[in-house]
């Protein structure tokens, strides 16, 4: 049997690490254009509204975390402002 303890700061490493994934993501543009579509076009009420998480995540005490969120939002933002002035 497996036993997971699931604290606070499991959570926010967990959180911080996905934010790093989505950030890679994003650094293609087929990944940025997939995340827009998820995010915005195709956005329903039991959508994650995924930029308050990222800033949420920018208060923790865990600076990994904290880099990760604003290295995604900071890659979200150039990518999306490069795209509409292409």
């Amino acid at each position: 049997m497996l036993i997971i303890i699931f604290d606070e700061f499991v959570f926010y490493r967990i959180c911080g690490n996905s934010a790093f994934i989505l950030g890679s993501l994003v650094e293609s543009e087929g990944g940025l254009q997939k995340f827009l579509h998820v995010f915005s076009t195709e956005r329903t009420l039991h959508t994650v509204d995924i930029i308050r998480t990222l800033c949420h995540l920018l208060t923790h005490a865990d600076s990994e975390c904290v880099l990760n969120a604003a290295g995604t939002l900071g890659t979200i933002v150039c990518r999306s402002y490069i795209a509409s002035n292409l």
